[in-house]
């Protein structure tokens, strides 16, 4: 007995060390402290361009001090924010964000790091090379849309200039206490977009609508989210940014089969009951249908990855369904909450909510998408092979009352589309879809390959690639930062080309390796485990 109970005190604190440590308390605050500034500076051009060169400044210093820690600001920024312009100014009438400041920042310093020798071009791997396909994709898409559409083709395809960090992040060694850094930005950016949400959420519940205008019109204006009235006081929080959340519910349900449950069960089903209550909240079709996919991927790889009997696996189904259950008694106790003042809520508007939202395939924006297809269809049917170019348009009829209140026919032309990998046949030809298609998969393959170094870890992440396949179906992120990010972000976590895979770490003592980003539960510890 106290064998089984030492072992179960060493898995509570490598959870804890593993995604909240002092990495994590640094990045989170660092998050609240650009929150509290971006609410200063809001709508002030002079303090939000002055904050953006600091930050800029301030991340190139850090990138040439050390790239990894350049890198780690990226994905910080990455997983906390939507669209990146939560502190924005405009120079020479074009707007830039805080996104775009870091990214700066980033490459900047790493130009300077290798004018000075501080680091070294990455060598030519096939993490690299994986890049290769859609990169030149990005670039014909460019050319021909500039000859054709102009400077919209830049506002329109802008987002692929990030992957150029691919150059820094192949440029460094990741070493596991390296990873286990970016490891957190990311927990640090799921839990600040839980905060974010759930304040949010009960906020716009609790206060009167007429005082929080304000509120409303940050979070607008900065691009940080959508906030619906659906009924009475309750509200939709959509923030492109909760994509995060649910790469890492994943890597946490992934982790199910290391026995969580047993002493640092609190801290699991805390963790997985915010994120899910924030997925909720976000009434996201896509991000929901997405999430199933993951976890409908994530069950047959964990069976093979661990070879858990039935009652292991039974024990891991149920902890990781109570935590997402949870999540709605955690809404429940958000809206319900008496507070003086609160507008009226009830238990049955919220239920109808869900109930309308899980079931109900109809409304404004499923709608424009529908009617949206038959012209993306014929207009991709024109040029198949070659592509309109970035900045291409589509012109489509909807019933949106946004869109009707301007143009009361209802016609509307965008080149922002939601059938997101349509959208990229259309701007860049059959191309594009088929070298993400590839660098998809070789990113899984190779993921897979490298189970044994770290199996809870490799298929949480083949689990978010497919979360982000799918939900790209319907919603467009793999022609933006938040899904092109998720891919750089694998890069740090694959082997190079012709490197065997390290075994090292199950050389060493368990007190060693407890830490590791990349550890899984060896086969004879289990055993004990389950003896005692």
């Amino acid at each position: 007995m106290p064998l089984g109970h030492n072992i179960n005190s060493m898995f509570h604190q490598w959870f804890d060390k593993q995604w909240f440590d002092k990495p994590f308390r640094m990045i989170l605050a660092s998050h609240a402290a650009v929150f509290a500034v971006a609410i200063a500076v809001f709508h002030q051009q002079i303090p939000s361009l002055i904050i953006l060169s600091l930050i800029l400044a301030g991340v190139a210093t850090l990138t040439v001090y050390k790239l990894e820690w350049g890198i780690a600001a990226l994905f910080a920024e990455l997983f906390a924010n939507s669209h990146g312009h939560l502190i924005y100014g405009f120079v020479g009438g074009q707007q830039v964000g805080l996104r775009m400041a870091v990214f700066g920042g980033l490459m900047s310093g790493y130009l300077l790091s290798l004018i000075l020798r501080r680091t070294r071009l990455p060598k030519i791997d096939q993490r690299l090379l994986s890049f290769v396909p859609l990169g030149l994709a990005a670039i014909y898409g460019l050319a021909i849309g500039w000859q054709t559409h102009g400077m919209a083709a830049i506002a329109d395809g802008n987002g692929y200039f990030y992957l150029l960090a691919i150059f820094p992040i192949t440029s460094v060694r990741w070493t596991n206490e390296r990873r286990h850094i970016i490891l957190q930005t990311l927990s640090a950016g799921a839990i600040w977009m839980v905060i974010v949400t759930l304040g949010l959420f009960f906020i716009f519940s609790h206060v009167p609508l007429f005082k929080l205008g304000s509120t409303y019109m940050f979070i607008r204006d900065t691009r940080t989210g959508e906030l619906t009235q659906q009924v009475g006081n309750l509200f939709r929080v959509f923030l492109p940014g909760q994509f995060s959340i649910v790469v890492f519910l994943l890597i946490v349900i992934a982790m199910m089969p290391l026995r969580l449950w047993r002493t640092n069960r609190w801290l699991v089903l805390g963790t997985i009951s915010t994120l899910t209550a924030s997925l909720a909240i976000s009434l996201s079709r896509s991000f929901w249908l997405g999430l199933i996919a993951g976890l409908g991927s994530l069950l047959p790889l964990a069976i093979i990855v661990f070879r858990p009997t039935l009652k292991e696996a039974i024990k891991s189904v149920l902890t990781a369904g109570v935590g997402m259950l949870a999540g709605f008694i955690v809404i429940i106790l958000l809206v319900l909450a008496p507070l003086p003042g609160s507008g009226s809520r009830s238990l049955s508007e919220l239920t109808g909510i869900f109930a309308e939202r899980s079931t109900g395939f109809s409304g404004a924006a499923i709608d424009s998408r529908w009617k949206l297809l038959d012209p993306l269809w014929t207009l991709i049917k024109e040029k198949p092979i070659t592509g309109h170019g970035f900045g291409q348009t589509v012109t489509f009829v909807t019933d949106d009352p946004r869109i009707r209140a301007e143009q009361p026919d209802g016609h509307y032309e965008t080149y922002s589309l939601e059938w997101g990998w349509l959208e990229l046949w259309l701007k860049m030809g059959i191309v594009a879809p088929l070298a993400f298609i590839y660098l998809i998969s070789y990113q899984a393959w190779m993921l897979w390959k490298q189970r044994q170094n770290a199996g809870w870890l490799a298929i949480g992440l083949i689990a978010s690639l497919v979360f982000l396949v799918v939900t790209h179906i319907f919603s467009p992120y793999l022609n933006h930062p938040l899904g092109l990010g998720l891919l750089l972000f694998v890069v740090a976590f694959l082997k190079e080309e012709k490197v065997e895979i390290d075994k090292s770490l199950e050389e060493q003592p368990l007190e060693k390796r407890r830490f590791s980003p990349l550890v899984h539960v060896p086969q004879p510890l289990t055993s004990k485990i389950n003896h005692h």
